[in-house]
């Protein structure tokens, strides 16, 4: 009984010294380590890009003023005056049109200026034709 109660013994020494508590060099675990580097996040802003409007566009069979207008974010009004056009509803296939910057919506609000009168409605068809 004595060489199971002496085995017993050792084998707790031994395991106690190998943890450092007694009888161990148990320098290394309580050392700190050292402070992990941390990266600053960082915004990355997506390009800026320019849209190009063309300044003339030769006018297509079956185009429209209105589907111009659209096209380049300008109104009918404006096409009107940047080409001088007599007679708004009569376009042709193959003319050039000068293209005016397009307008920028206001988002300061409604403004209190004087506006300027709707467009009259087409009389007749606005359709280019040939």
């Amino acid at each position: 009984m004595k060489a199971t109660t002496g085995a017993a013994l050792l084998t707790g020494i031994l395991g106690l010294s190998g943890c450092g508590w007694w009888g161990g060099d148990n320098s290394a675990s309580r050392s700190t380590l050292p402070p992990i580097r941390t990266t600053v996040p960082t915004t990355t802003l997506p390009p800026t890009t320019t849209t190009t409007v063309p300044s003339e566009y030769v006018v297509q069979k079956g185009d429209s003023l209105t589907r111009i207008a659209q096209q380049f974010g300008v109104t009918v009004a404006q096409l009107v005056v940047a080409n001088n056009l007599p007679n708004p509803d009569h376009i042709e296939e193959g003319q050039r049109l000068t293209i005016p910057p397009p307008t920028v919506p206001s988002s300061t609000g409604p403004s209190t200026t004087a506006k300027a009168a709707p467009p009259a409605p087409p009389a007749a068809s606005t359709t280019a034709h040939s």
